[in-house]
């Protein structure tokens, strides 16, 4: 990993409950389960959430430097967490290497909540995800409104540059998400000589926005490292309970939706038809897909009893009509 590590010793937890206000901290501080963070840092300080803890976001501002002397997250993740999105928050990365928030590799980050979050990197760092070279874990994405993106060669929400990253779930909220360079918007980095793949991707509700950088998938894998070295991600599903799913390919790219570049990934399905997508940018809209068959012969049904009737009241017409010139012909 690049740069050097800064330490600090991290304030003692606050008791369960309270209101942290982050410009009030004077050194690294440890979220603890059932707190609420909120404020603008002001100093250089390592903000992490303890293994396990449930923390809400309500008004954060943490504008990271980019600087290899403070070689951390936005926010770090040290384990399973759950982050509760609560009016604005907005949360860059320090050094570039970093992601605006990180999942601890192995483990799984859920975002849910009615506020808005703004994540993102300074450069081979996810916005949500991943470090450069560095594994994450799960993300899970159940509510909010959501912008993430990376700078350079890591994904909007995924992997870092150059590693893995675990399954991706969005099943609520607005997400809009874009990858830097190389990098998927939803899915993989750009891959090294060594690591560069993402779990199973799946897609159950929400409005999803996705684009990607140079050569990688708006959803799905970002670049291969080169012809014998592809980058991979797992299944990609998206069903009809979502709102709307948009994903646009960086140029050069192959896929809006599977594979990246000197890549590939596993089944991509749509709203229960099979194949990857190569139409750039693409809209998956379920209200706006052709109708079930149940519903097409309905109105098939419907179209004919009124074209019968149709048909019916002109021919009556044309009896009455007929009558008439019989009936004015007798009389004439």
């Amino acid at each position: 990993m690049k740069g050097v590590t800064a330490t600090s010793d991290a304030a003692p937890a606050a008791p369960t409950g309270k209101t942290v206000d982050l410009a009030t901290l004077t050194a690294d501080y440890e979220a603890q389960d059932g707190e609420t963070l909120t404020g603008t840092l002001a100093g250089n300080y390592k903000i992490s959430i303890a293994d396990g803890a449930t923390v809400t976001l309500d008004g954060v501002t943490i504008n990271g430097v980019n600087d290899m002397n403070y070689s951390w997250a936005g926010i770090t993740c040290l384990g399973d967490a759950t982050i509760i999105l609560s009016g604005t928050n907005t949360v860059n990365g320090f050094y570039q290497d970093y992601p605006g928030i990180q999942a601890a590799a192995g483990k799984t980050l859920i975002i849910n909540g009615t506020g808005s979050l703004t994540a993102s990197s300074y450069g081979k760092g996810a916005g949500i995800g991943g470090v450069n070279n560095v594994a994450c874990g799960n993300i899970e994405i159940q509510g909010g409104t959501i912008t993430a993106t990376s700078d350079a060669y890591g994904a909007g929400i995924g992997a870092g540059d150059r590693a893995d990253c675990g399954n991706i779930t969005i099943s609520g909220g607005t997400v809009n998400a874009t990858g830097g360079e190389y990098g998927a918007g939803i899915g993989g980095g750009r891959r090294g000589p060594d690591n560069g793949s993402c779990g199973n991707i799946l897609i159950s509700g929400g409005t999803v926005n996705a684009t990607g950088g140079d050569k990688a998938a708006g959803i799905g894998g970002g670049r291969g490292y080169n012809a014998k070295n592809f980058s991979s991600c797992g299944t990609i599903t998206i069903t009809a309970g979502v709102t709307k799913v948009t994903a646009t390919m960086g140029d050069g790219a192959t896929n809006s939706i599977g594979a990246g570049y000197w890549g590939n990934c596993g089944t991509v399905t749509i709203g229960g038809v099979e194949g990857a997508i190569t139409t750039s940018p693409y809209t998956y809209d379920p209200t706006a897909q052709a109708k079930p068959a149940a519903t097409v012969a309905g109105e098939r049904w419907r179209g004919r009893r009124r074209h019968a009737d149709v048909c019916s009241d002109h021919d009556e017409h044309e009896a009455y009509l007929d009558g008439w010139l019989q009936r004015r012909g007798a009389h004439g």
